[in-house]
C-alpha cells in the first residue's frame, strides 16, 4: 500500500472573535472605571455626611450648655426663692396664728373687764402679752 500524504491548509476568519474579545475587554474596563467613580462619589458623600453630623453634634452641645446657663440656672434660683418665700410665709402665718390665739384669750378675759378693772394687768392678760406691751 502506498502511503498517501496529504497536506491541507485551513484558513479561519477570526476577525469576529477578535472584535468580540476586544469589546468585552473595553466593557470590563468601562465597568471598572464606573465602579471606581461610584466608590469615590460614595466615599465623598459619606465624608460630607460625617462632617455634617459632627457639626450638628457640636451645635447641639453648645445649645445644651447655653440652655443650662440661661434656662436651668434661673429656674433653679426661682425654685429656691419660692421655697424660701413659702418657708417665710409659713413662719409668718404661725406667728399670726399665735397672736390671734392670744387675742382670743385676751378677748375672753376682757368680757369680764368691769369686774376685773381693779386687778393688775398681769393678772388679766397672759404674761407674754404683758411683756410684749411693755417692750413696745
Amino acid at each position: 500500500m502506498a502511503a498517501i500524504e496529504m497536506l491541507a491548509r485551513l484558513k479561519a476568519d477570526t476577525s469576529g472573535f477578535t472584535t468580540a474579545i476586544k469589546r468585552a475587554e473595553d466593557s470590563l474596563a468601562q465597568f471598572g472605571n464606573s465602579a471606581q467613580s461610584f466608590g469615590s462619589t460614595v466615599s465623598d458623600k459619606m465624608s460630607r455626611a460625617g462632617s455634617s453630623l459632627n457639626s450638628f453634634g457640636d451645635s447641639a452641645a453648645k445649645t445644651g450648655a447655653i440652655a443650662s446657663l440661661s434656662l436651668t440656672t434661673p429656674l433653679m434660683l426661682a425654685g429656691g426663692t419660692a421655697l424660701r418665700t413659702a418657708s417665710d410665709f409659713e413662719s409668718s402665718m404661725s406667728q399670726v396664728a399665735q397672736a390671734v390665739g392670744l387675742l382670743r384669750v385676751a378677748a375672753r378675759r376682757l368680757v369680764g373687764l368691769p369686774l376685773l378693772a381693779a386687778l393688775p394687768l398681769d393678772q388679766v392678760l397672759p404674761q407674754e402679752v404683758v411683756r410684749r406691751r411693755l417692750e413696745v
